[in-house]
């Protein structure tokens, strides 16, 4: 390495060589030229100058020569480790994709063809549009954008990336379009979610446990689930769902399983027993963000709710059971006051006995619907199904509720009735469904009204709707009305008589039948009652079907 004052000496030797080179050249041609002496001496030096000058000139271009050389070798060294470790795109004066980079291309799944000549927002996951919007504002003020953002692959999953956009200028210091250098993050993100999401899981009270589709092979037991089959840690690694020691029906979970990867359904629920508990296992197919899906089961204990349901059921039954003997006693006590078997009565204390004769019989009706709908909700009603004609049955229907009809001044209609529409029922259950309706929309009609049953054979189905010519419903009542004790909010009560559980033992029937029931009316018109019941197609159904009305 050289000092200055080395510097010094070299630069003068070389002056000094240059100004006697030059002095003999021009001392050879001074004699031809007529150059003095002086003249010649004078010249000599500026020639020695201006040949320092070109020298040094030389030197210091080959130096900047050099220099250049070695910034384009390392910017093309960067340029390089930059394009193959980062996801790079290039857009144009107009902000639309010109380049982009084999990077960029793997992690999106488009192909070159496919991207090149769009504007990058058309690229941006839909909501994300305020992100381009404020990459915008700082480019068009010459700055720096950095922060995280959201592509939408061609698989139409997401990408985050750590992006960085810097604006790019011409000669003339104009924008001619910018550069956006991204890091992806879609896997640490996803492995982050799945850390909060393993320490949500775990802190879970409920056992849960995540499986694999087809294989039943477990993924994933919290401390709730492992704990509860006496199991430690990740023990469950290896293992599938029929190793866990819980009285699982496997052919059962299969088939419920096959409902969710066909989309039949939303969520099944299994009930199994463990260690004298009972719990039910709701089972949902979840898709994860890579597009790998996975069973999630998490598992209540409904012990007690089964236990709180069933003395419920018990003490209403008892009270019911209790309360019927005694009213029917009263109202048979009463009914011979009525009749006169004690002799005749006063007008004034017939009449007060004739309000407790029928207030006694909605006690009666009351503890019946009670008991009934107890008995199905508990599975003990009985159902005996087989493939009947529905028309005939909604006929018998109609001659056992004539009486009805006739106290409400009403006529009921028959529509459809005259083709066989079969369907697999309880024949005595439907007329039970049959007269609640009819009953409803007899003392709900206006006087001198109509109440319509239809019946129409569906592809799949037999659809029957019951309509009436009265009061209608207030749309504010319309969801409740299938729910226990609930009458509109516009029914006389007094005057109409009616326990409030009517159409939930309908609804209760009808779904014991597989079927449907919905309700729709318009105040003031009229309300319509439709239930459906599954087809059934059989050639030895009876032609004629005598049901006999209890």
């Amino acid at each position: 390495m050289w000092n200055n004052s080395d510097k010094y000496n070299f630069h003068t030797a070389i002056f000094w060589s240059c100004s006697v080179l030059a002095m003999i050249a021009l001392m050879a041609v001074g004699p031809i030229l007529s150059i003095t002496p002086q003249t010649n001496f004078a010249m000599g030096g500026l020639a020695a100058y201006f040949t320092v000058l070109i020298l040094f000139s030389i030197q210091r271009l080959r130096r900047v020569h050099r220099t250049l050389w070695e910034n384009q070798l390392q910017l093309t060294h960067e340029a390089k480790a930059l394009n193959d470790h980062a996801i790079l795109s290039i857009t144009d004066r107009e902000m639309r994709l010109c380049y982009v980079n084999q990077k960029f291309l793997d992690a999106t799944g488009y192909a070159r063809e496919d991207v090149i000549g769009r504007s990058p927002i058309e690229l941006y996951d839909d909501g994300t549009q305020d992100i381009f919007l404020s990459i915008t504002e700082h480019l068009q003020q010459g700055e720096v954008w950095t922060g995280e953002t959201r592509l939408r692959c061609k698989d139409g999953q997401i990408m985050f990336s750590q992006t960085t956009v810097l604006p790019r200028t011409d000669e003339k210091g104009r924008s001619s379009g910018t550069i956006a250098v991204r890091t992806n993050v879609t896997e640490l993100r996803r492995a982050t979610a799945a850390i909060d999401t393993v320490a949500a899981l775990r802190r879970l009270s409920e056992p849960v446990v995540l499986f694999m589709p087809h294989t039943l092979e477990l993924v994933y037991m919290n401390k709730a689930a492992t704990d509860s089959v006496a199991w430690t840690g990740e023990s469950y690694v290896g293992k599938s769902v029929g190793d866990i020691p819980l009285s699982l029906d496997i052919p059962l979970l299969r088939r419920k399983l096959d409902d969710l990867l066909e989309s039949r359904s939303e969520q099944v629920t299994i009930r199994l027993k463990h260690r004298g508990a009972t719990f039910d296992a709701s089972i949902q197919l979840i898709t994860l963000q890579s597009g790998d899906q996975r069973y999630f089961a998490i598992f209540r204990d409904v012990s007690s709710e089964l236990q709180m349901v069933a003395a419920r059921q018990e003490f209403i039954a008892t009270v019911s059971h209790e309360l019927r003997t005694p009213l029917t006693a009263i109202k048979g006590a009463m009914g011979l006051l009525l009749s006169g078997a004690t002799g005749e009565l006063a007008a004034k204390s017939r009449n007060f006995v004739a309000i407790a004769h029928r207030n006694a019989d909605r006690l009666v009706l009351i503890v019946n619907d009670i008991l009934d709908l107890e008995k199905i909700v508990a599975g003990k009603m009985e159902f005996s199904r087989k493939i009947c004609n529905l028309s005939d049955v909604l006929v018998e229907a109609r001659m056992a509720n004539q009486g009805y009809a006739e106290q409400y001044g009403v006529t009921v209609r028959l529509e459809g009735t005259d083709a066989p529409a079969l369907a697999e029922l309880d024949a005595e259950r439907i007329l039970q469904v049959l007269a609640n309706l009819l009953s409803n929309a007899c003392k709900f009609s206006k006087l001198g009204g109509e109440v319509v049953v239809a019946v129409a054979v569906l592809p799949d189905s037999i659809k029957v709707s019951i309509s009436d010519s009265g009061i209608g419903i207030p749309a504010a009542d319309l969801s409740q009305m299938f729910e226990r004790f609930q009458q509109a909010s516009n029914a006389d009560r007094p005057n109409r008589g009616g326990s409030g559980l009517g159409l939930s033992i309908v609804k209760a029937i009808i779904e014991k039948h597989d079927g449907s029931v919905s309700l729709t009316s318009t105040e003031g018109i009229c309300t319509t009652v439709t239930f459906s019941l599954p087809r059934a197609v059989d050639s030895t159904w009876p032609q004629s079907l005598q049901i006999v009305a209890g």
